[in-house]
């Protein structure tokens, strides 16, 4: 894996941003969860489980409801007009967003909270996003782990989320282009930065179609994917459960399976530093 590529932030490319958590702060609720990366950020708030007030299909276990929330941004200047057009954009892009948060929180918690305890009942999980830069389902994910541990509800595990970014340099991108096969491409030609930042999420090589901008030492690298993947402790044997990858470069060949196995490596170890981390908060996971 090469070193080529410069963070704007300082950070090494296994490097992750610093993390911040609090529970159990809102106390009208019956648990809750704060948890930031660098300047994404979430608070979940969980209500229940509360008797079901109509009779799902399946009532032998817990029902999860998943509800995503945008924290309010300052208006921009230049009019009303302005402010209106960029405030439909908004909502469009957290619409998007929310169906991603939602199916993947849904089943990060399928897997981890043992909801046939609570037959009957409704699991309410408000995800507020106060703070997007980058590794949002990763941050929203132990938010809720943080609520759940925060309400003292049973689960088979506990578990952390990690986001890898996957990166080339245009010169990579011209080589596929001319007809390379893209299996020829050696891992070293692959750049994984740990915890991307939106910036990083949304590179592209200068082409006028990315956020890099002119001059700028990352104008010539473009990012293939990110993906989140969420790992349970390695202390109650661990393992994948979750998994989430998009792809940002459409034009550009897939990862091949030896590539996602790399990031899934590179994510285990970021999990299992999030695991020190949450232990050293105090954070009761075993």
């Amino acid at each position: 894996m090469n070193a080529n590529y410069k963070r704007r932030d300082g950070r090494q490319a296994l490097e992750m941003r610093a993390k911040e958590l609090r529970v159990s702060e809102l106390t009208q609720f019956d648990g809750s969860g704060w948890y930031s990366q660098g300047k994404s950020s979430a608070l979940v708030a969980l209500h229940g489980p509360t008797t079901a007030k109509t009779i799902e299909q399946d009532y032998t276990r817990c029902r999860v409801r998943v509800r995503v929330l945008h924290a309010a941004s300052a208006p921009f200047s230049g009019g009303s007009e302005r402010v209106n057009q960029i405030e439909r954009g908004r909502v469009r892009a957290h619409q998007l967003d929310a169906n991603e948060l939602v199916g993947m929180v849904e089943r990060a918690l399928e897997a981890v909270f043992i909801a046939e305890r609570f037959p009957y009942t409704v699991l309410g999980v408000d995800v507020v996003i106060m703070g997007e830069d980058g590794g949002l389902l990763a941050v929203v994910i132990n938010a809720v782990m943080c609520a759940l541990l925060s309400a003292g509800l049973p689960c088979r595990t506990t578990m952390a989320a990690v986001a890898v970014a996957a990166l080339l340099t245009s010169g990579e991108e011209d080589k596929k282009e001319k007809g390379r096969d893209p299996s020829s491409l050696v891992s070293s030609s692959l750049e994984l930065l740990l915890d991307p930042t939106a910036e990083e999420e949304s590179l592209r090589a200068d082409s006028g179609g990315g956020s890099a901008q002119e001059g700028a030492p990352t104008s010539s690298w473009t990012c293939l994917a990110h993906g989140t993947f969420v790992f349970t402790n390695p202390k109650a044997a661990g393992g994948l459960i979750v998994s989430h990858l998009k792809r940002r470069c459409t034009d550009a060949a897939a990862l091949s399976p030896q590539q996602l196995t790399t990031m899934m490596t590179l994510a285990e170890r970021g999990a299992n530093m999030l695991f020190d981390f949450f232990r050293q908060c105090n954070v009761p996971l075993e």
